[in-house]
This record gives C-alpha cells, structure tokens and sequence, in this order.
C-alpha cells in the first residue's frame, strides 16, 4: 500500500484553516462560560434585611403623604444592601399589599450607623382605604418575598398656631419661647381651626365625661372615645391664628394659661417620640 506523501499548497492551507477554527472553539468555549458566571453572581432574590422603619408624614394637607422614611439595616448583611440593591414601595391596609408600585429607589445607600433614609415626594396622594406602606428589596433576580409593613397616619396640619402656655411659675409662649402649634385650617370663606392635625386630636370635654365608658358594659376592653358626642376642640380663625382660651386660675393663682395649647403641642411631641424608637 503506497501514500501520496505530496502535499498541495491548497491542502496545506485547508489544513490551517481546520486547526484555527478548532483552537478558537476551544478557547471560546472555555471563556465564555466562564465570563457567564461573572456577569450573572445573583443567584436568588434579597431577604427582608431591614429590621425597622418608620415614615413621619409632614405633607400637611389631607389626603397626600410626604417626608422622610427611616430604616435601620441588619448589620451583618450590610453588605448586601451595598451590592446595588432596590427598594419598592406599595400600599398596604391591614398588612396586605395593595396595587402596583408606586415608588421605586434603586442602589438603596445606608450609612455607617446601618440606617438609610429615604425622601417620600411631597403631594403623593394616598389611596382609599389604605393605612400603611408595604417595603420590598430587589435586585436583579427578582423582589423579596417577605415584605415589612409601616403604618403611617395622614398629617393634616396645614396651619401654625400660636398662643400661651404654662402656668404662673413657669410659663412661654407659643411661637416666641417655643414653637408654634401645628392645627388643621378649613379651606373656606369663614375659615374654622381645629385641634386636629392627623396626629393629635384634643377635646375640650367642658368638665363632663362620656357617661358610655361608665357603664360597666365595656369590661376587658379598650375605651372607645365617642368622637361625634365629643369633637375636637375649634374655633373661628383668620390668617393670624391664635388661641388663649383654657386658663384655668383661683384663689391661688394660675393653673395653667391653656390646657388646650400644651396639651396639642406636647401630643405631638410625644407622638414623634414613640415614632422614633
């Protein structure tokens, strides 16, 4: 048996063509698979990494939301929240997630105490039936399946108002010595001022009391207060808003300037107080 031992300068180019075409399948199959797993490391959805949060309203119109949302992040996945993560928004009532996305933030930034805060558009309106915001964290392979629920109330206080406060050993000023009072105004030609603000409610009872929570039918159970039998406390106001009714003075002195001014300033102090711990 003989063997052609010639070889053409046609074949000799076939043959180097065949050997290119190989090595580059070689080598590109060994790099691309391993350039896939570098562009893709997300293999899974976040978890729930946010242990807290809470939203303080200060849109003071009623029926729209804004202000600062506060969160506090789990310091042992820090750096997670760090790898270009996003946080959605939706609405909630009674803890279920209610319609689409209404907010979306990408690459959520958190700070070196573990807290990120996040700035809620002013004049977003707030659907019916609906009391809370529902927390999700995304990245690129999907969102969270536990989401965090944050009630927040709707502030209403659209207005300032000033007046005294204190008694006869120590008293202030309301809009001089400490800040002026947040109430709710009636949008109207004879403009109403109610001790209101979605935050604080304070009733003038005029020395009576809801005789329904003396009864003794309501045992083992929370007080309901009758809101209609006993309104909050409003008064006919113009551009300039102040309030000096509700000294209460004898014999002796005066008690306090008005009850009804430190106990609406002092209400909402203590409402931000339990919002913040």
């Amino acid at each position: 048996m003989k063997f052609n031992k010639r070889i053409t300068e046609g074949n000799l180019l076939q043959l180097f063509i065949c050997f290119s075409c190989c090595l580059l399948m070689a080598c590109g199959g060994a790099g691309g698979s391993k350039n896939d797993g570098g562009l893709n490391p997300v293999k899974e959805p976040p978890g729930m990494v946010i242990t807290r949060a809470n939203f303080r309203d200060t849109d003071g119109d009623k029926g729209t939301i804004g202000g600062e949302l506060n969160l506090s992040i789990s310091s042992q996945d820090r750096d997670l929240v760090s790898d270009g993560i996003t946080l959605r928004i939706y609405w909630a009532h009674n803890e279920v997630r209610s319609g689409e996305i209404w907010f979306e933030l990408d690459n959520l930034t958190v700070d070196s105490r573990d807290m990120a805060t996040v700035l809620l558009p002013d004049a977003t309106q707030v659907p019916s039936n609906v009391n809370a915001l529902k927390l999700y964290l995304s990245n690129d392979a999907g969102e969270s399946r536990e989401g965090l629920i944050v009630r927040f109330h709707d502030f209403s206080g659209n207005s300032l108002l000033s007046g005294p406060g204190g008694n006869e050993a120590q008293s202030w000023y309301y809009g001089i010595d400490r800040a002026k009072i947040p109430v709710h105004q009636t949008n109207d030609n004879s403009p109403v001022c109610v001790f209101d603000n979605g935050l604080v409610s304070v009733v003038d009872m005029e020395n009576q009391r809801d005789e329904s929570l003396h009864t003794g039918s309501n045992k083992n159970q929370a007080n309901q207060a009758d809101d209609l039998l006993f309104a909050p406390y409003s008064f006919q106001c113009g551009p300039d808003i102040v309030n000096e009714f509700r000294e209460i003075s004898d014999e002796y002195g005066v008690w306090t300037y008005s009850t009804l001014n430190d106990s609406m300033f002092y209400g909402t102090i203590v409402y931000d107080a339990f919002l913040s711990t």
